[in-house]
């Protein structure tokens, strides 16, 4: 076999004609053949955060020395040098479905940003956030007339606040599926003027209750009562069954007239050896020609008038023990400084009162009340029940220390010896626990129904001479308060007894006509 050299050639250097014919003389110098490789470099970033971008980096053919080459002197296809990045949508705002209509005219729903894999993010345009609360209604007045008619044959204009809900193909008619609320929603909106809601409602009834003016009251002294005539009529025609009873105005009531209260003088007694004669005096109704008992005490004649002694009366021993009357405490106070029982002169009448403080300056009168403690007294309730709005004692009830609870009992009540006015928040003459109650008044915290009071107070004047004076009333306070009488005042006006309460509630002696006192 003949000896055969062999020469590399760059894959890309053909041979000559001269090396073909066989004439050619290879050089014996050995000459490099230039190979390299190629050598990446790290991509750049991403040239968008989303929504499609791309990454480059270099491509180098190098040679084994960390030459830099032509990229023709690498043998293998040239890397990539740059690819696409980003192939995802950007963040965007989310939002959930809209909440029901609340009471204040708003709903809202959830907005987030939230990228291509569902995570939340912050990379969303703050400006471009879609609302996440919106008004869904508005508040007006609107008037209503009254289905039925008054005495004058119109429907009553009445004003009521709506929920108007705004007007869609759901909703072709929002006025009429507005829904009523409170009237506290409507504050900041216009209320309709007095003559467009008279206009409103300007149409006549077909029919309407007629009434005549009251008559004059039944009595000409205390309570009685007026009347009136009401008819059914379509202003022509008086229709007895045309108009809707349950709208018939009252045709009676209760009315007052003390126009013909007068006290007469009935008759006269013998003149006495003290100089005194007795009559009897009583009040009647002069348009009545009755008794009554609603004249005032002010204006009521004394009981005894001075007349001139009948002859034959002897003399009374100058050493004979005799007892004085006098007018008040402070007139005792001449003879006496010592505190007790004295025999006052009241309106012709003697009868005892305690005189207190006679050692000062300024003694004061009191009644005693020989019925006693027991039956003159006023207590405020501390127990609650455990459900408020259920009249319904329960071993579950609990007691408030917290309320000014206390029960009060009288043994003497303070006068105004003058005029007979009872001071109910005098307690000289009382015993008490908790907080001190004026006479006469009650309540408790107990329940909110209206229909269970707890607190009691108690009057009872038996035994002495004197009445509760009969126009006296009470008057409540406080949340759902009631009283109960137990003992009414009545005949002979002597005692009462009354529950009252409420949550809390009380009641007391009417300011209207405060704690009078009359001889009986």
């Amino acid at each position: 076999m003949p000896n055969t050299q062999y020469s590399s050639f760059r894959n890309d250097v053909q041979p000559n004609q001269s090396m073909k014919n066989g004439n050619y003389q290879p050089n014996t110098e050995t000459s490099p053949v230039l190979r390299g490789q190629w050598r990446t470099y790290n991509y750049s970033n991403c040239s968008a955060e989303c929504k499609g971008g791309f990454k480059k980096r270099m491509v180098r053919c190098m040679s084994k020395n960390d030459q830099v080459l032509e990229d023709r002197y690498c043998p293998h296809p040239k890397p990539a040098t740059q690819i696409n990045c980003a192939n995802f949508r950007c963040p965007t705002w989310t939002f959930g479905q809209w909440s029901k209509c609340n009471n204040e005219c708003k709903r809202s729903r959830q907005v987030l940003c939230q990228d291509h894999r569902g995570n939340e993010s912050n990379q969303c345009a703050k400006e471009m956030k879609p609302p996440d609360e919106e008004s869904c209604c508005n508040f007006k007045w609107r008037i209503t007339c009254s289905g039925t008619c008054d005495a004058e044959g119109r429907r009553k204009p009445n004003l009521i606040c709506k929920k108007i809900f705004p007007k869609s193909i759901d909703n072709p008619h929002p006025f009429r599926t507005g829904k009523r609320v409170e009237e506290k929603y409507c504050t900041n909106a216009k209320k309709p003027s007095p003559i467009k809601q008279k206009k409103k409602c300007s149409k006549p009834c077909p029919t309407r209750w007629e009434t005549s003016p009251w008559s004059k009251c039944s009595v000409g002294c205390g309570s009685g009562r007026t009347v009136r005539n009401v008819t059914c009529t379509d202003g022509r025609t008086i229709l007895p069954k045309a108009c809707n009873m349950t709208t018939k105005p009252p045709n009676t009531k209760v009315c007052e007239e003390f126009s013909g209260c007068r006290w007469k003088i009935m008759k006269f007694g013998k003149c006495n050896c003290k100089g005194r004669q007795s009559r009897t005096v009583k009040c009647f109704d002069e348009m009545l020609n009755t008794e009554s008992n609603r004249c005032s005490e002010n204006e009521r004649p004394p009981k005894t008038i001075a007349c001139q002694k009948p002859s034959g009366c002897r003399t009374p021993s100058r050493n004979r023990h005799h007892q004085s009357a006098y007018r008040n405490c402070k007139d005792a106070q001449r003879k006496h400084r010592i505190d007790g029982e004295y025999t006052m002169n009241l309106n012709g009448t003697k009868t005892k009162i305690y005189c207190h403080k006679m050692a000062t300056r300024s003694p004061v009168e009191y009644l005693s009340l020989p019925a006693g403690a027991t039956e003159n007294y006023a207590i405020y309730i501390k127990r609650r029940a455990a459900d408020a709005n259920r009249c319904q004692m329960s071993p579950r009830d609990w007691e408030d220390e917290s309320i000014s609870y206390g029960a009060t009992h009288y043994q003497k009540i303070r006068i105004n010896i003058s005029t007979l006015q009872v001071y109910t928040n005098d307690f000289e003459f009382t015993t008490s626990s908790g907080t001190k109650q004026s006479f006469g008044s009650a309540g408790d915290c107990y329940s909110n129904t209206g229909h269970c009071p707890q607190g009691d107070f108690a009057i009872n004047l038996e035994g002495t001479p004197f009445r509760i004076r009969p126009r006296t009333t009470w008057e409540t306070a406080g949340v759902n308060s009631v009283i109960k009488f137990l003992v009414p005042l009545k005949t002979p006006y002597k005692k009462v007894r009354a529950l009252c309460g409420g949550y809390c509630g009380s009641c007391s002696v009417s300011r209207n006509t405060n704690l009078y006192l009359q001889l009986a």
